[in-house]
């Protein structure tokens, strides 16, 4: 339980994201929620994030707009 506070280095686990990566990761969002590997990766290099960091916030926003009242979200995945 003791790194939920601070890693090994003792710094904050969880660090805020800067504008500049918000932004980055939104604009990806727009083009597609479920983002394939090669926009992940572009997405680590541009922002510096962790892959986790960046699927992590993806399910995030995911989850907020299956859960914002009277709005319809179809399936994340595209269908065959």
């Amino acid at each position: 339980f003791s790194n939920r506070i601070k890693d090994e280095r003792g710094e904050p686990r969880q660090t805020k994201k800067t504008p500049e990566q918000i932004n980055a990761l939104e604009a990806s969002f727009e083009m597609d929620c479920t983002p394939s590997v090669q926009e992940q990766i572009r997405l680590i290099e541009e922002t510096g994030l962790t892959r986790r960091q960046i699927v992590g916030w993806f399910n995030y926003q995911r989850k907020k707009l299956e859960d914002e009242p009277g709005v319809y979200v179809e399936r994340w995945y595209p269908s065959e």
